[in-house]
């Protein structure tokens, strides 16, 4: 038997067809930038839903030092830190969920948004005023409260921003979600 060039082809009937030398090649498997955002977006969304859900799980039955925490920026009274207290961790945990399902995302991102910037503003006005404090953020001594570790608070918050933006901004962050689903049937 005689060995032809297009013994190694994988479209050897193609290629025997036409009487040709063989011009097709193995496709090389490489994803396109649509192909990642499809699955990047969705993941991005999840991880910042688990996030949230951790950061208020943190929260949740800690009344008293949830208080503290959000007393040490020295913005709100005792009432209303106590107040907020009540209810950051629900919220946080309500977002991360509606997040993680990928319900309403354009507007979960903007309460995100809102909220990290908020919490951004608080961190830097405290830095700002020579308090160190714990942020809080993730419960209590998440970060020791030296004034590098507020820093690296606000540049981790700096960084959920950034990917809520990706979140909010990419179509492909509905992909695998409530959203989606509720889309395509429409």
């Amino acid at each position: 038997m005689v060995s032809s060039p297009h013994d190694t082809c994988p479209h050897v009937q193609i290629c025997y067809s036409n009487g040709e030398r063989c011009r097709h090649r193995k496709k090389e498997r490489k994803m396109t930038k649509r192909q990642i955002l499809t699955w990047l977006a969705p993941a991005t969304r999840v991880a910042l839903g688990v996030m949230w859900i951790i950061a208020g799980a943190t929260k949740i039955g800690k009344l008293g030092t949830t208080t503290q925490s959000i007393e040490a920026y020295e913005i709100f009274t005792y009432e209303w830190s106590r107040y907020l207290a009540h209810i950051i961790g629900p919220i946080e945990i309500l977002g991360g969920v509606m997040l993680l399902l990928g319900v309403l995302v354009p507007f979960c991102s903007v309460v995100s948004l809102t909220a990290l910037a908020l919490f951004i503003v608080g961190l830097s006005q405290a830095l700002a005023r020579g308090l160190n404090i714990d942020c809080g953020c993730f419960g209590t001594s998440d970060l020791a409260g030296t004034s590098l570790d507020m820093w690296v608070a606000i540049l981790r918050d700096i960084v959920f921003i950034g990917l809520t933006v990706f979140v909010w901004k990419s179509p492909a962050s509905r992909k695998m979600s409530v959203d989606g689903l509720l889309m395509s049937r429409a």
